[in-house]
């Protein structure tokens, strides 16, 4: 391998370094192992510690990596593992580089590994990232393809070159007319699964509750903060856990809310089909999504796989919907017989006094709560509540509920997040899985399903800290590292929060409120459509314009060019014009095989006019152009 062309497997080489670089924080320890042994392999045949291998070693390599990938995600058409393979492949296909074609072709590879990085992340950062390896790749290329070899000068091109299509692609993002809906429902692996427990059971809550993962962001329209925020309503209980129903019932289309409230939440993967909401939802303005009568919203097609951005309207009146059935007061028999004779002795009081009563219970007789509760056993609500007293809040949910049922008041258990820390600078709430909670709805005639929160009679802290906080052993020295790098956390949180909001959650409903911006409300596809191409005329006529002024400009500075022109325009025979496809020096080459008058002091004229274009620039040289000009008549 030559010195000229090692030069240029190392910057390919680079260039796909870089683009994975990313992508390797969201693979698994073993997929990272599998992908460095590539890279070093690479990277021993650029130092020349081992010899590129032949075309068998490279089949074989080929396979061999192939066959890894697909045995260890037993597949190969998904995200975890058709990004691994791609990376590999392009690391393989430098080793095969042996003429231009090939290395550009390696080169290219990076532009889709940068793109896959959409799938992982799209946070401001990431966006940054990758719009900066975009343009060493361009560099790249440039380099490859370019005679000189100057990687500045290239780089320098590719700035100017990706400045305005970057220009141009944001105007394409906010004219072109936005779907509703997405495309295609992504699927990816479920590996990892985060996301509020899908039964209520012994341990379901608690074991998300010890995640220092976000579940979910949230901006209120107002300047208020909601501690509820609901996830998903469980009806039916077996005995052990409460169940949802299956699929939840369509609940009304329109719902008259006198304090209507508006939320932008941007939800992290949970695996299931239900939504995050403040409070009580309202009907949801989006295909595929409906706000079911337990007051949450759910997808009806797709699971929530990845990032979901999406404006909410709530309010903080409890819903008097569905009325409640034999299910909601139904009990299993055989199970928990002292908390069902607790529950008997209160059925003769009425409702709100049975809910006193019940909470009471937990106020005296000291329960306590924690992450680490006890095992239970088949009446582990019997257990919890006269014997070992120490839960988490789906102890506390369910036995409450229990109780409700036994003393014949109609009740249910809703699960979702409690609290949240504000971001001080993007005035949003991240909400970490550490806030995972679960808590009681009864129904009490004339007000509807009124929410209980027995948790809170045990631990009133929980209303206002995390678990995180609650159960925190604490550090000086963590609190001191947070003191002194929280401010940086909170711009770099609140700058991809603004992202997501503004950039990534550009949809239907804000590009309408940007074209009423613009006075274009309520106008048709039609009418958008001509908008859209309208305004890219006029973007590419701006940019045309700005191409021939700078060109303009460029021209009336090079007073050499100036001269030359002149030149030209004394030269009486067409044959002896310089072609637009012709260089200086081929042009100098041109006239001193030529039969022409004056031929001596048109070569000294371009020699000067080459010196000065190409190596220094002097005023003497222009003086000396001027004076043989004159001397030149053709």
């Amino acid at each position: 391998m030559n010195k000229l062309k090692n030069k240029n497997i190392v910057l390919i080489f680079a260039s796909i370094f870089f683009s994975s670089f990313p992508v390797l924080f969201f693979m698994e320890p073993a997929t990272i192992f599998i992908i460095s042994i590539p890279f070093f392999y690479n990277i021993l045949i650029i130092f020349g510690r081992i010899n590129p291998p032949g075309r068998k070693l490279l089949i074989f390599l080929t396979l061999f990596f192939t066959t890894i990938l697909a045995f260890n995600f037993r597949q190969l058409f998904s995200r975890d593992a058709g990004v691994p393979l791609l990376i590999i492949m392009s690391l393989l296909k430098i080793l095969e580089a042996k003429n231009l074609r090939d290395e550009l072709v390696a080169c290219f590879l990076s532009f889709f590994i940068l793109l896959s990085m959409i799938l992982f992340s799209s946070s401001f950062f990431t966006t940054i990232y990758m719009f900066l390896c975009a343009v060493f790749t361009i560099s790249v290329i440039g380099y490859i393809n370019s005679p000189d070899k100057n990687f500045y000068q290239n780089f320098k091109k590719s700035i100017l070159i990706s400045i305005p299509a970057l220009f141009f692609a944001f105007t394409l993002f906010f004219f072109f007319p936005r779907i509703q809906t997405s495309f295609w429902g992504k699927q990816t692996s479920s590996k990892h699964v985060s996301g509020f427990a899908q039964t209520i059971s012994p341990g379901s809550v608690s074991s998300l509750a010890k995640s220092n993962e976000i579940a979910f962001k949230i901006k209120f329209e107002e300047k208020n903060f909601e501690k509820y925020f609901r996830g998903i309503v469980f009806n039916s209980f077996d005995g052990k856990s409460w169940l949802p129903d299956k699929p939840p019932k369509r609940g009304p289309k329109k719902i008259a809310a006198p304090d209507l409230k508006n939320a932008f939440i941007v939800l992290y993967p949970t695996y299931s089909k239900y939504l995050i909401s403040p409070d009580y939802p309202l009907d949801f303005h989006e295909r595929g999504i409906y706000l079911t009568n337990n007051s949450t919203l759910y997808s009806w097609y797709f699971k929530i796989n990845d990032k979901k951005l999406y404006e909410i309207e709530y309010t903080n009146k409890p819903p008097v919907y569905p009325k409640p059935t034999q299910k909601h007061l139904k009990l299993p028999s055989n199970f928990n017989p002292k908390a069902l004779e607790l529950g008997l002795k209160w059925q003769n009081f009425p409702p709100e006094q049975r809910i006193e009563k019940a909470l009471n219970f937990f106020k005296q007789n000291n329960f306590k709560y924690t992450l680490t509760p006890p095992s239970y056993g088949k009446n582990y609500i019997d257990e919890f509540l006269f014997e070992t007293k120490k839960g988490f809040c789906e102890h506390f949910a369910s036995s409450f509920a229990f109780l409700m049922r036994a003393s014949n008041v109609p009740s249910r258990i809703v699960g979702g997040y409690l609290g949240g820390q504000q971001n001080s600078i993007g005035d949003f709430i991240n909400v970490k899985q550490s806030d995972a909670h679960a808590w009681c709805e009864v129904w009490i005639e004339n007000k509807g399903w009124v929410r209980i929160d027995p948790t809170t009679e045990s631990e009133p802290s929980r209303l206002d800290s995390s678990t995180s906080v609650i159960f925190s052993s604490g550090s000086g020295s963590k609190s001191i590292y947070l003191k002194i790098f929280e401010p940086v956390l909170n711009l770099t949180d609140a700058l991809n929060f603004f992202w997501a909001q503004k950039v990534m959650g550009y949809n239907f409903s804000l590009q309408n409120k940007f074209f009423e911006f613009l006075g274009l409300k309520n106008q048709n596809l039609f009418k958008k459509s001509g908008l859209f191409i309208f305004v890219i005329c006029m973007v590419l006529s701006i940019f045309y314009l700005i191409f021939k002024l700078k060109t303009k400009i460029n021209n009336k500075k090079s007073q050499e060019l100036i001269l030359f022109n002149k030149l030209q325009k004394k030269i009486k025979n067409k044959n002896f014009v310089k072609n637009s496809s012709e260089g200086y020096l081929e042009y100098l080459k041109k006239i001193e095989a030529a039969d022409i008058k004056d031929k001596k002091y048109i070569k000294e004229f371009l020699n000067l006019m080459i010196l000065q274009r190409y190596n220094e620039k002097k005023s003497e040289n222009i003086k000396k152009m001027k004076k043989l000009l004159k001397k030149i008549s053709i």
